[in-house]
């Protein structure tokens, strides 16, 4: 989608952010590590940055290419995905 809106409208490359909320802001925290490049910032609303559900192999976010800015914003009360476990994977990463 990014590619396709670069091609047909007049956008500056450097100023196109990605948002997500819970199970959004889990894909947006992925895109961000995996094309690094092609975001200058991401917002993510109580999503987690990995994964251990259901006794499955924990996946991990991949370091991403370059630093790039990230606001979180995760409530001390989500009982589905504990602001605990997002500290824990944030430090990992």
């Amino acid at each position: 989608m990014i590619a396709t809106v670069r091609r047909d409208l007049s956008v500056d490359p450097d100023r196109i952010y990605m948002a997500g909320m819970s199970n959004g802001g889990m894909l947006a925290y992925r895109f961000a590590t995996e094309r690094t490049g092609d975001l200058a910032a991401v917002a993510v609303v109580g999503g987690a940055i990995g994964s251990a559900a259901d006794g499955n192999e924990r996946w991990r976010a991949p370091k991403p290419g370059r630093p790039l800015p990230v606001v979180v914003f995760h409530g001390l009360a989500d009982a589905t995905i504990p602001v605990a476990g997002l500290a824990r994977a944030a430090l990992e990463w």
